[in-house]
């Protein structure tokens, strides 16, 4: 995840209102690869989406973005840095993210 992967903040207005919604994305042309982490992801209770090619798993929603960070983590400071400034300094449990 942390090289072929990312975290992003999607932004979009619905009824005059604008959201920020966290979301992350893992890339492979390896389908059997995204087939296997999607599957781990399932197990430990994460709702990964597959594209129709099979070369990208996303996860749309707060609590799976939140599950997957704090089980697996990240060394990646990119991705650290984009889920703090979508999250705040704090993190749902109270924790700091550089603890995750």
């Amino acid at each position: 995840m942390d090289t072929d992967g990312c975290l992003y903040i999607h932004r979009h207005k619905q009824n005059g209102k604008t959201y920020q919604n966290i979301g992350l994305c893992f890339t492979s042309y390896s389908k059997k690869l995204t087939k296997s982490v999607a599957g781990i992801m399932n197990k430990l209770g994460i709702k990964p989406h597959i594209m129709k090619d099979s070369t990208r798993i996303y996860l749309y929603s707060q609590k799976a973005v939140v599950e997957y960070l704090s089980i697996f983590g990240s060394s990646n400071a990119r991705i650290r840095n984009k889920y703090l400034d979508w999250r705040g300094v704090r993190v749902a449990d109270g924790a700091r993210l550089e603890s995750v």
